[in-house]
């Protein structure tokens, strides 16, 4: 037996749209909205533990990189026969340089958390007290609710756009909440990890690891103080956001378009601002090339899911639409017996007029729907007629 493709399109539209609209409910128990943060605070608990037996390393590191840094220092004075002075006057820089590090190494997490969380709590004092790390996925939270509750005034063609436009949304706040989380989790390994980078500033050979070391604390510091300034103007934007009662599709696309913005600029300007202090390239080409492919990617797969849905959506409105006309047809022809007549009586009526249309359609190479217009519009003109006589 061969199934007749609408058919199967409406049945997957009717699956598609339930679990879009149900799902809401089915997983509010299972998913929560604290998800992001709970993230971050699992890996500051593991990286609380993980500091302790890095120090510890750290410590035993610098022992090794010192006695290595004295004996390369006893070599050179032998070989190239120093005196006494030029010899004190190593050592003691020697000295310098070992207690100058290992007090880094000491109060290094001390250190490293009061210049990151300093420049972090001065952003957050410019822009209120109300920031939090995931205030991107809250803000794509926010606007899902809001164009659901737009959805209501809303045709159901416009509607389904409106919800493909806020799933698109959704995906490009969850790809800027991810850049923050980046950020946060660097925060938190990347500088306890950097600790092993200290040690090697005990020697003149291996310095300039333990001063890229210093100069990552600044930039990260200075990366999660731009970041948080954007997050915070970004949700200024978007909490007092309201739709209008006309243009409901167009401010989606604005909305749409907003998002793509900020989507950029979280990706590039950050890495523009640590790059002062690294002294490494700016990452603004490369972070608008990665936004741009990203977004790509999200407009191509909502365009391809937009043409599925109006494929799927097609087939039962056109259905719907054609059962209208035949109702009304079959009512129009019984007259004044349409309302003695049951429910099975009017639709076989209603049926028998949809399938005279069908064939009128195959003789006249029309559609059926066009053939239910004419038919309408004919016994209404007749009944017009007969009023008039």
């Amino acid at each position: 037996m061969i199934v007749n493709k609408k058919v199967i399109s409406f049945f997957i539209f009717c699956i598609f749209l339930s679990i879009f609209i149900f799902a809401n409910n089915a997983f509010a128990e299972e998913v929560s909205v604290n998800s992001v943060l709970d993230i971050v605070e699992k890996i500051k608990e593991s990286t609380d533990i993980w500091y302790e037996r890095l120090l510890s390393f750290a410590t035993q590191l610098f022992a090794l990189i010192l006695l290595f840094e004295f004996l390369w220092t006893g070599t050179k004075a032998v070989i190239q026969e120093m005196s006494l002075q030029d010899i004190l006057r190593n050592i003691v820089w020697i000295l310098l340089a070992g207690i100058f590090f290992l007090a880094i190494i000491n109060n290094y997490q001390e250190w490293t958390q009061a210049i990151v969380n300093g420049l972090s709590n001065k952003a957050t004092s410019l822009i209120g007290s109300g920031y939090r790390d995931d205030n991107p996925f809250l803000i794509g939270i926010k606007i899902y609710e809001i164009i659901e509750e737009a959805i209501e005034q809303a045709s159901f063609l416009v509607g389904m756009m409106m919800y493909l436009c806020s799933g698109i949304i959704m995906i490009i706040f969850a790809i800027i909440t991810a850049r923050v989380i980046v950020v946060k989790c660097e925060v938190l390994i990347g500088l306890t990890a950097a600790i092993l980078l200290i040690p090697f500033g005990a020697s003149q050979m291996f310095r300039e690891f333990a001063i890229n070391a210093m100069k990552y604390v600044l930039s990260v510091g200075f990366k999660l103080f731009t970041i948080t300034l954007i997050c915070g103007i970004t949700f200024e934007i978007f909490v007092n956001f309201k739709f209008t009662e006309t243009g409901l599709l167009k401010n989606s696309f604005i909305l749409i378009g907003v998002s793509i913005v900020i989507l950029t600029i979280i990706s590039t300007l950050p890495e523009t601002i640590a790059s002062l202090i690294s002294s490494a390239h700016g990452g603004s080409g490369a972070g608008l090339l990665q936004s741009v492919n990203t977004l790509s990617n999200i407009v191509t797969a909502g365009a391809a899911g937009a043409i599925a849905l109006g494929k799927m959506a097609g087939a039962p409105i056109k259905a719907t639409h054609q059962a209208i006309r035949a109702k009304n047809i079959a009512k129009e022809s019984a007259g004044a017996a349409w309302n003695s007549m049951g429910k099975i009586g009017k639709t076989v009526a209603g049926f028998k007029a949809w399938n005279g249309a069908r064939q009128q359609a195959n003789m006249n190479r029309s559609t059926i729907g066009q053939e239910l217009k004419n038919n309408y519009n004919q016994l209404k003109a007749l009944r017009n007629i007969n009023r008039g006589g």
